[in-house]
């Protein structure tokens, strides 16, 4: 029952806060240069194309294993994504603000 009432709290105290974009708006303060694993994934891509529209600079890595690639066709044209096809075991150096590391199969075969 405590579960509860703290998940109502947290709903009742912080969802309007959310939703009122005050979080949004310390985004768009500094773009930032955000790295996406996974990004061509239904997570990753919608994680992409809103990051974009908050004025961010955003690199998504993917090797496509599980994510398809037309989830980012409408990115591409967008002068700020860059997609790399690329596996994560493999060491890559880039240079990031942020990272959101979304590679790995939702259902390992």
């Amino acid at each position: 029952m405590n579960f509860l009432k703290n998940i109502s709290i947290f709903i009742i105290c912080f969802l309007p806060i959310y939703l009122t974009g005050i979080n949004q708006n310390r985004l768009l303060l500094k773009p930032k240069k955000i790295l996406v694993t996974g990004g061509t994934g239904f997570l990753g891509s919608n994680l992409c194309r809103k990051l974009l529209d908050l004025g961010h600079q955003v690199t998504a890595i993917d090797n496509l294993s599980t994510g398809k690639i037309e989830n980012i066709l409408d990115l591409k044209l967008n002068k700020n994504f860059k997609f790399i096809k690329h596996d994560i075991i493999i060491p890559i150096n880039l240079e990031a603000d942020w990272i959101f590391n979304l590679a790995c199969p939702a259902s390992p075969p």
